[in-house]
């Protein structure tokens, strides 16, 4: 369990180890693959950018004379991702089915968790709603990243880019 500010915890899915170095055999094949379509604006968990590249973007887009900046705290967004369109756009890129089924599997993986009286539980709630990438699973940040391209196209093809 990882503490939030707040006071809440939410569950962290570690894999074993096995399956964490599964995984990141998984992120080093996969990420430059669906790098070259993550949008330029996007920085989080991507090599070689930070949140102090995507302030001095900003600094720099307001100097040019835009006038609006968006700050947003997506609270709860590994655990809201939807496990069907990410997978289609895993599906976009990846034509080998025993790897999408890989992912699938590792989208709906068990996380186990201590209750109120400290005994340890297995929770599938990613499998059973559909939803969901395990905090602390090594391929997280890569698919959270994926999904969240969709909102910044989204968000460009209606225009607010450029205000």
């Amino acid at each position: 369990m990882d503490s939030q500010p707040d006071g809440k915890q939410r569950p962290l899915g570690v894999p074993t180890i096995r399956d964490r170095v599964a995984q990141m055999a998984a992120v080093l094949v996969l990420a430059p693959i669906f790098e070259v379509d993550l949008p330029e604006e996007q920085y989080a968990y991507r090599e070689g950018r930070s949140a102090l590249d995507a302030v001095k973007q900003v600094h720099a887009l307001l100097r040019k004379g835009y006038t609006e900046v968006i700050d947003a705290d997506l609270c709860g967004y590994f655990d809201s991702i939807p496990h069907d369109p990410l997978l289609k756009s895993l599906a976009r890129r990846i034509s080998d089915g025993t790897m999408l089924a890989l992912l699938k599997a590792w989208l709906e993986m068990a996380v186990e968790e201590e209750d109120e009286d400290g005994r340890k539980q297995r929770r599938t709630q990613a499998k059973d709603s559909g939803r969901g990438t395990p905090q602390g699973a090594p391929l997280s940040p890569l698919l959270a990243n994926l999904y969240m391209r969709r909102f910044i196209l989204d968000w460009k093809r209606q225009g607010w880019e450029a205000k």
